[in-house]
């Protein structure tokens, strides 16, 4: 679809999604889940963020670890255990690198803070094998279990597998002030 073909409208997409019950774990052979460990983890996110977006239509401009800080580090939602990696399990003793990331960023005070899809990225190569899938379950599984059924996220309109991606997960567009 070409760029003047697209729905006048906001570039960025609102989408949310409503639980109604706790979603069941799943799993992708070869490949587990693991939380923000150390500092280490920075330059991998920055990694992980520059390949996935390096070819998207819309591209998004490199990031420094000052970026990270400022985007994570800074931010009063912050909670090393909502940052997760997916890694290929590797043999005892061998090193796996991180193949896709996502965060949970949260909206509003906190009092009423509304849970907030923040960057899911996968690796070309590692597209399509459910990892994307695997991050998103593993971050609304966290949302359920600390009693939030609503997640919101926010993608570009013109990254037309993501929102096709996030569409078949059961996100829906909402209104601004739903998000």
């Amino acid at each position: 679809m070409s760029m003047a073909s697209k729905p006048a409208g906001p570039i960025v997409l609102q989408l949310t999604r409503v639980m109604t019950a706790p979603p069941e774990a799943i799993a992708v052979v070869g490949f587990r889940v693991r939380t923000f460990c150390d500092e280490r983890d920075v330059d991998l996110w920055l990694d992980i963020r520059r390949r996935a977006f390096a070819k998207e239509r819309v591209g998004v401009r490199g990031w420094t670890r000052d970026d990270f800080r400022q985007e994570f580090f800074d931010k009063p939602w912050w909670d090393p255990e909502r940052l997760w990696f997916v890694e290929p399990v590797v043999p005892e003793g061998e090193v796996a690198s991180a193949v896709a990331t996502v965060a949970l960023a949260a909206r509003g005070d906190s009092t009423e803070a509304q849970p907030v899809v923040h960057w899911l990225a996968v690796l070309p190569g590692y597209r399509r094998r459910g990892l994307g899938r695997l991050l998103m379950n593993t971050l609304e599984r966290y949302c359920w279990e600390h009693g939030f059924p609503r997640v919101a996220l926010e993608t570009h309109r013109d990254w037309d597998r993501a929102v096709q991606f996030y569409q078949a997960l059961g996100y829906r567009a909402g209104e601004a002030g739903d998000v």
